[in-house]
């Protein structure tokens, strides 16, 4: 998971400075998490944590009410840069897209489906998962 999120780091590093959106909430609250996990790995350890981590990544790539890690390019690129700087861009949300989706699905596959009445001896159990989502 601190693989994962390294390249998270970079990724969103370079769509911001290509965007300009740096102070879009989803891409601070992203980024502070990011900083968490490269400052201290073992915060990703539990798989709480790593539930914690996907949930907001995913908040952060897919909601469509905070664009953003989707803006367009920021001001100031020149008509050479525009095109290959737009391409890059595409790529790293393109790439981000993969990543949740695939974090997601790993989610997905991890957790046991919920039974519908538990027995009382399994009900002791409450918190105790397989050591991690990812």
């Amino acid at each position: 998971m601190a693989a994962v999120a390294a390249e998270l780091r970079d990724l969103v590093g370079t769509l911001v400075a290509l965007t300009g959106s740096a102070n879009a909430w989803g891409v601070r609250a992203l980024r502070r998490n990011l900083e968490l996990a490269h400052r201290c790995p073992a915060t990703l350890e539990r798989a709480e944590n790593q539930l914690d981590f996907i949930e907001e990544l995913r908040e952060a790539v897919w909601d469509t009410a905070d664009p953003g890690l989707r803006h367009g390019l920021a001001a100031g690129r020149t008509e050479a840069e525009a095109p290959a700087s737009a391409a890059r861009r595409r790529a790293i949300v393109e790439r981000l897209d993969r990543l949740v989706a695939d974090l997601c699905r790993a989610v997905e596959d991890w957790r046991p489906p919920a039974p519908a009445e538990e027995p009382e001896d399994a009900r002791r159990d409450v918190g105790r998962r397989p050591n991690s989502p990812v």
